[in-house]
């Protein structure tokens, strides 16, 4: 976890990460974990699907902190509470 916590916050100068690597950072921060490719890289991709067919336990364990982390951050009833919470504080802002 903490080298997910890591690899989000910190960039080198001139190296900023891009809006869609932030994203994907943020979700993997999220979920706890996961697995990275290169885009459009097929060997990348192989490479990881191999490391998890290789090691099902790690699979097993990211699919479910994957699944926990959508159930709790990205249901219906979450993604509710945190639209009424920005207008609320709207409101309150007036």
């Amino acid at each position: 976890m903490k080298e997910s916590v890591r690899s989000f916050t910190l960039a080198e100068p001139g190296n900023e990460p891009s809006g869609r690597d932030i994203a994907v950072r943020y979700l993997r921060l999220l979920a706890g974990g996961g697995v990275l490719c290169e885009p459009n890289d097929s060997k990348s991709l192989a490479d990881a699907l191999e490391e998890l067919f290789l090691n099902p336990d790690r699979a097993r364990a990211l699919g479910e902190a994957g699944r926990r982390a959508v159930a709790e951050k990205f249901s219906a009833e979450a993604m509710a509470r945190a639209t009424l919470q920005v207008f609320e504080s709207v409101v309150k802002r007036g």
